[in-house]
């Protein structure tokens, strides 16, 4: 067990270390250009930062809502007031990640304390919740690349990215249009996978939420919508930041390009909440995929100020954390030491 903790600490301090070390480089590499200091002192607009805030917070509270509904439609009884408390404090822990718990390891494991009985199935909201948010992040890319035929058009990278965006919006289609199909969560594979000794009980009740939601596919469909309106708010946000500051950024339909795509990167759990890695793709993004002269340093400012108002979010979560630090406290625990079984809650009932 001491070994356990000490690999974890040494993998947090090497996430850390590269969330600094990314942003770092950046910003020196930005105050090498003149432009750069120059925009950091320059008024800027701060009606319009204020306006796009508002819609990163109208975001957030959206993807809570988001999460809501996928977990009522399995039956749990789950109240707006549980998905702000958990939804909070699992975006403050995304940040402060403590003992390797991100935000969405800590919601799983404490919806999953609340429901013992159908642990799995809990489990399974918050992965489902995290999947549609991804794919919502590539379907809005994909419709603005078609509709500005960005794949074949522009620059090398522009084109590149483009493409590959597309490919990876049809892979998710046809992950999608599989899990629909009836033979999948009740063939051969479904039963052998149910079968299992040790984990056949979980793979059962993560087949059963599948079946659950293609029956209720309203549900999945009305939780995409949400994401869809999530990710152009945040879009528009960005672009507001971009405009609140002088001088020339990309263009809203590149925006709709440039910030799902960092936002699939910055998810990848290289650095807590993507942080250094989403400022890094921003700030690479602006200056490749944009079709005017972007100064140096832009998107890098643009990030950082987007981060401060990101932060600025998680304090609520703070303040839930203060109203309830044993709660969290005991699904901490739950989540640092699991026991042998793949099911410990399930287990010692």
């Amino acid at each position: 067990m001491k070994n356990l903790l000490k690999n974890k600490i040494v993998v947090n301090l090497l996430k850390f270390g590269l969330a600094a070390g990314i942003l770092a480089y950046l910003v020196v590499s930005a105050y090498r250009h003149q432009k750069f200091p120059e925009l950091l002192a320059a008024e800027k607009d701060w009606g319009l930062i204020a306006a796009a805030a508002g819609l990163f917070f109208g975001g957030v509270l959206l993807s809570f809502f988001r999460w809501q509904l996928l977990v009522r439609a399995l039956g749990f009884p789950f109240s707006g007031q549980d998905s702000l408390r958990l939804g909070f404090l699992g975006y403050l822990f995304n940040f402060v990640a403590p003992g390797g718990v991100g935000g969405d390891l800590f919601k799983a494991v404490f919806i999953a304390r609340e429901f013992h009985g159908r642990r799995a199935q809990a489990v399974a909201t918050v992965f489902i919740d995290r999947v549609v948010g991804l794919y919502a992040l590539l379907v809005v890319a994909s419709t603005v690349i078609l509709w500005d035929g960005l794949w074949h058009t522009g620059t090398s990278a522009v084109r590149t990215a483009s493409q590959g965006t597309l490919l990876l919006t049809a892979v998710g289609a046809l992950f999608i249009t599989m899990m629909l199909v009836p033979g999948i969560t009740h063939g051969r594979v479904s039963r052998f996978l149910g079968n299992l000794p040790r984990t056949g009980r979980i793979f059962r009740q993560l087949i059963e939420a599948v079946r659950t939601y293609r029956e209720r596919i309203g549900v999945v469909v009305a939780a995409g919508a949400l994401s869809v309106v999530i990710h152009v708010l945040s879009v528009v946000g960005y672009y507001l930041l971009g405009r609140s500051l002088p001088g020339v950024s990309p263009t809203l339909s590149e925006h709709y390009v440039i910030v799902p795509l960092a936002m699939v990167v910055g998810a990848i759990p290289i650095t807590p909440a993507g942080l250094g890695t989403f400022e890094w793709t921003v700030d690479y993004l602006f200056r490749t995929l944009s079709s005017r002269h972007v100064d140096a340093g832009r998107g890098l400012l643009i990030s950082l100020i987007y981060r401060l108002i990101t932060i600025a979010i998680a304090m609520i979560g703070v303040v839930v954390y203060c109203f309830c630090r044993k709660e969290v406290a005991a699904a901490l625990r739950d989540a640092e030491e699991p026991t042998p079984d793949d099911a410990p809650a399930e287990s010692r009932q």
